[in-house]
């Protein structure tokens, strides 16, 4: 299976090619902070850290990891857009 990092390493292309990252983003920024007050730097730093790493998986150079919400399902029942 070819993962976004992957595909982003297979020649040039004439496009910009990014990563819609969501609530993937979001998830452990949202646990880091917990609504507390005394948490929201705790949340920025983590918001920080996983856009950093979608700017390297866009770059083809995200090597892994994982935040916060880690390996949690994102799976939100009757989630509508």
């Amino acid at each position: 299976m070819l993962t976004f990092n992957g595909f982003c390493t297979i020649g040039k292309k004439p496009w910009a090619l990014t990563f819609s990252f969501g609530r993937a983003l979001q998830a452990s920024a949202l646990k880091a902070w917990s609504g507390k007050t005394e948490q929201v730097k705790a949340g920025q730093v983590e918001f920080l850290k996983r856009a950093s790493a979608n700017g390297l998986a866009c770059q083809g150079k995200y090597s892994g990891g994982s935040g916060l919400a880690g390996g949690e399902s994102l799976f939100v029942a009757n989630h509508q857009y």
